[in-house]
């Protein structure tokens, strides 16, 4: 499991809590701000498939209907700046989105060469209420490999309840690992939440030490936390 204690935080505004080694606190966090924590782990570090899970609750924001705040629980970027920055900077970006304005939404995304591409899950969601994901990248699926977001109602993760995707543009290796960003595009309205509990596993198969993507029900043959080389 990753060690939140381990990652850099850029948060002027102090919205933002590394309550311990497994959890991120935020509260009152805006689209009118630049905050954000993340790991750096190296020139091209996630590369080829992975696979994430975090568990995430969206407790309130200050938005109504069509005001919609934003989260990012879990990312993976070349650059250290905010989402919307990324867009605008024509970065890569893959990314899970917790929206929310009258109802959290989550919302699994690629930001390539100024674009947004990004699929939402359609299951009812509820504020103060937790909810067990994973994330797959699976280079094997589409051209430039697909990006998986896996809804669970239980921390084992026995219990799907939605599958999400989104097609990638490119194949791109990454450097950093967010577990907290924000869009700053000036709007005022504000998230509170946290994420807990970020692991990633790989799923090695054959001799070759191959990494093997996985179906959502994948065996998980040998594990690797995130935080390690």
């Amino acid at each position: 499991m990753a060690d939140y204690t381990t990652f850099t935080e850029v948060d002027p505004s102090s919205h933002i809590t590394i309550t311990s080694a497994t959890r991120i606190d935020y509260s009152g966090l805006s689209r009118s701000e630049s905050a954000y924590v993340y790991l750096d782990k190296g020139a091209a570090f996630y590369a080829g498939d992975f696979t994430f899970d975090v568990d995430v609750v969206c407790t309130s924001d200050t938005g109504g209907a069509g005001q919609v705040a934003f989260g990012y629980p879990w990312g993976v970027c070349n650059s250290v700046e905010n989402a919307k920055a990324v867009i605008t900077n024509l970065g890569q970006l893959l990314t899970v989105e917790l929206q929310s304005s009258t109802v959290p939404v989550l919302v699994v995304a690629e930001y390539y060469n100024g674009t947004r591409y990004a699929t939402a899950i359609t299951a009812a969601l509820s504020y103060a209420t937790t909810y067990y994901l994973r994330i797959r990248r699976d280079e094997a699926v589409g051209t430039y490999g697909t990006l998986y977001l896996d809804l669970y109602s239980d921390a084992a993760r026995t219990s799907l309840t939605e599958t999400k995707s989104v097609t990638l543009h490119a194949l791109v290796d990454f450097r950093y690992l967010y577990a907290s960003n924000t869009y700053n595009d000036g709007a005022a309205w504000a998230q509170t939440g946290y994420s807990q509990n970020l692991t990633q596993y790989y799923a090695y198969s054959g001799s070759g030490g191959a990494i093997a993507g996985g179906s959502a029900d994948y065996t998980r043959i040998a594990l690797h936390i995130a935080t390690g080389g």
